[in-house]
């Protein structure tokens, strides 16, 4: 379950037993990042954040599914996971809404084509940050 929204591409949930699972990053997207440590926000920071919230408010019941070619955890401690809410892909749909950009990683995701087809279809659509906020 959803506790928190704290940004873009990062959220915190607990399990079913209500144990808290720290924060989440999810794979493959990379949003902008909110006003931080003194540092103003980046170009469609509060919308990218704000389409996280809705696609898994606090409370929501998620689905966190670990990709076997990437480590467990990032350097900051987070879970690195997909996330999926009624059966839907988060990511891929922030992706398409162009909350977020694709992030390659090495090697690559298991779902890497399909972020990489739903960003290239908001760019060329110039929806969400690629409206204003160019590269």
């Amino acid at each position: 379950m959803v506790t928190a929204v704290l940004d873009g591409d990062t959220l915190r949930a607990q399990d079913l037993n209500g144990d808290d699972l720290g924060r989440v990053r999810l794979l493959g997207v990379d949003a902008p990042e909110l006003a931080r440590d003194g540092r103003p926000a980046q170009c469609w920071a509060e919308e990218a954040s704000a389409a996280l919230h809705e696609a898994t408010p606090v409370g929501a019941r998620i689905t966190l599914q670990r990709d076997p070619t990437q480590p467990d955890r990032d350097s900051y401690g987070r879970l690195l996971r997909y996330v999926a809410r009624h059966g839907v892909d988060v990511q891929r749909d922030l992706l398409r809404a162009g909350a977020a950009r694709s992030r390659a990683s090495s090697p690559a995701l298991q779902r890497q084509h399909v972020y990489t087809v739903a960003a290239g279809d908001a760019q060329q659509a110039r929806r969400g940050l690629w409206s204003g906020c160019g590269r």
